[in-house]
């Protein structure tokens, strides 16, 4: 019974969008927020079947949002669900084309970093006191940034903004520049690169 109901609400959502195309396509902000309101959770429980983490299903959904409605000129009759699944699969492709080998901040527990899905466990204790040496050697608040956004409460960018007190905008920028600086010294600390290589399946 509550498969059905789900299905009958992805079934209204969709039914949603398709009312609100032309709107869209007009300008109108009331039908752009109700189309984004529908289309943000399908899009990220998309991305969330396919493996990624939910923060970067997060971040996905967002592209998506933009995407979509921008290429909306584009779709004329047909399937616009398939249409829509299209456009996904091509953003999560490409998402994986620019993934880096390394991930260490994708589960919300920055106590027990995890090897990319796929890896076959948590990083020993080298490539863990590799992680905690170099988060150590971040700023209070770049520490804070990562604490709040892959900490327990795991705080979506508007929440994130928020307790910075800055706009979601800006916290997303500030959480990426900080993930980016953190990713980057572990990728060239041979700890971590000797944690990954015992973690990580070997290449047929």
């Amino acid at each position: 019974m509550k498969h059905d109901m789900n299905h009958a609400e992805r079934d209204a959502d969709w039914t949603a969008m398709e009312v609100c195309i032309p709107l869209v396509r007009e300008g109108n902000e009331d039908a752009a927020r109700q189309f984004a309101s529908r289309l943000g959770p399908l899009a990220r429980t998309f991305f969330r079947e396919r493996g990624l983490p939910a923060a970067d299903a997060e971040d996905l959904a967002v592209t998506s949002i933009t995407e979509i409605v921008f290429k909306l000129g584009q779709f004329e009759t047909g399937n616009f669900t398939g249409w829509v699944f299209q456009i996904l699969r091509h953003l999560l492709a490409d998402q994986f084309r620019r993934r880096p080998p390394l991930i260490p901040l994708e589960e919300r527990d920055l106590e027990v970093p995890m090897v990319e899905p796929g890896g076959n466990g948590v990083l020993d204790e080298a490539g863990h006191a590799a992680l905690h040496e170099h988060l150590a050697a971040l700023s209070e608040p770049e520490r804070l940034v990562l604490l709040l956004r892959h900490g327990r409460e795991a705080l979506p960018f508007e929440e994130l903004g928020h307790e910075l007190g800055v706009k979601p905008g800006a916290a997303r920028v500030r959480y990426f520049r900080t993930r980016e600086k953190l990713e980057t010294r572990l990728r060239q600390d041979p700890r971590m690169k000797a944690a990954l290589s015992r973690s990580l399946p070997s290449q047929p």
